[in-house]
């Protein structure tokens, strides 16, 4: 009595068909648009396509619906299966993020903050601001960053197409000390 009633006109699989024509409607479109210039070739060729695996029985999903749950079992077990990875990956790389390169140890103290600094150059001049009338002079601070010889090698043996992206300062600027095998390194 619950007897599903055959489709007249959609025998097909009308939900991949429609989708199928939306994107080669859209890519027809494109192509149209830059080079045939014909009136909605785009629309004509998703309609054509939706009709096409829509209507004829061939295209159709022949997936009983016990294979259909099986597959959907299937699926959400791989999907949860892939988000307890992601986590543990996550949970790993949070547990570990700063180890010694030497022994791997996690007993890491920071050395010095300021391991990227070349000097640090200081000027003063007078000061001939009219909104500042009680300041006699004006100090300024200006840091200056060690180059990389890494970077600039690099920038030598790709003719300075590298250092347009790069640059030549080096980014690590901050040095760790191991309080296990008293190992020091520098790192971001």
């Amino acid at each position: 009595m619950n007897e599903k009633k055959e489709p007249k006109f959609w025998k097909g699989n009308s939900v991949d068909g429609f989708s199928y024509g939306i994107v080669t409607g859209f890519i027809v479109g494109v192509f149209n648009i830059a080079f045939i210039h014909i009136w909605h070739l785009g629309i004509f060729t998703w309609i054509v396509i939706w009709l096409f695996v829509g209507t004829i029985p061939a295209f159709k999903d022949t997936k009983t619906e016990e294979k259909k749950r099986q597959q959907e079992v299937k699926d959400r077990k791989t999907v949860v299966s892939i988000y307890e990875e992601e986590a543990q990956k996550k949970i790993k790389k949070s547990s570990h993020a700063l180890v010694c390169p030497h022994c791997g140890s996690a007993n890491v103290q920071l050395w010095n903050d300021q391991a990227n600094i070349k000097k640090i150059k200081q000027t003063s001049s007078l000061n001939v601001n009219p909104l500042h009338p009680l300041t006699v002079f004006k100090h300024n601070k200006k840091i200056v960053k060690k180059h990389s010889k890494t970077k600039i090698a690099a920038g030598l043996l790709t003719g300075g197409t590298s250092l347009l992206i790069t640059g030549t300062h080096d980014n690590k600027s901050h040095e760790y000390h191991c309080q296990n095998c008293g190992h020091v390194w520098t790192h971001r």
